[in-house]
Order: structure tokens, then sequence, then C-alpha cells
């Protein structure tokens, strides 16, 4: 079997093993590992960049316009999200969920009374 695979009976190579080689192949592992941590480092450093500059930081005036004649009843905040409830000028009520960040409105739901 040691002929086969070329390792002594340790496993970590017999009186031919060449320890430069080992010594070269741990060298191309550690430079690969430090490539990746500056990699993954850049990495988050311009996905925080990028979020900050598209209004996801703790700043910064969002506008976000009502319908004619409609009036906040209600705000309620869940973490980067505002659930607004509207009273139309109409006397219906609508929910509004809004992106804090952007004061994008993901969803609007009319709530209707039974006929």
């Amino acid at each position: 079997a040691e002929a086969l695979d070329g390792f002594g009976a340790s496993g970590h190579g017999g009186a031919g093993a060449d320890p430069v080689r080992g010594l070269k192949i741990l060298k191309i592992g550690v430079i690969a590992a430090g490539a990746a941590i500056v990699a993954g480092t850049v990495a988050l450093i311009v996905a925080a960049g990028d979020r900050l500059s598209r209004g996801g930081g703790a700043s910064g005036t969002v506008s976000v316009d009502l319908p004619a004649g409609a009036s906040v009843e209600d705000a309620v905040p869940d973490g980067d999200r505002i659930l607004v409830r509207l009273r139309l000028a109409d006397g219906a009520v609508r929910l509004v969920l809004i992106d804090a960040g952007s004061g994008l409105r993901r969803r609007v739901i009319d709530l209707k009374a039974p006929r």
C-alpha cells in the first residue's frame, strides 16, 4: 500500500517526502485565506457604503404623499417599515406599509365595511 500512495506508516510522507513542498502548500493556503479575509472585508465595506448612500442610515428626511383629504390616524414602526392608518376624505380607512428608509409604499390595504 505504501508503494501506491507514497506515504509511510505515519501517513505524513515517508523518507522520500519533500518538506519544502509541504511548506509551499502551507504558504499557498495561508495566502489564499488572507486574500479571502481581505475580499470579505472589502465586500462588507462596499455593502455598508451602498446602503448608506441609498438612505439606509439613521438620518435623513423622507417625504410621503398622502391622498387628498386624508389624515393619519395612527403610525406603528416595525423595524425598517412603518404601518400607517389613514382616514380618507370619504371616511374609509386605508392601511399603508411604508419602507422607512426610502418612503416607498410596500403595500396598500383598503378596509371596506360589509354591504
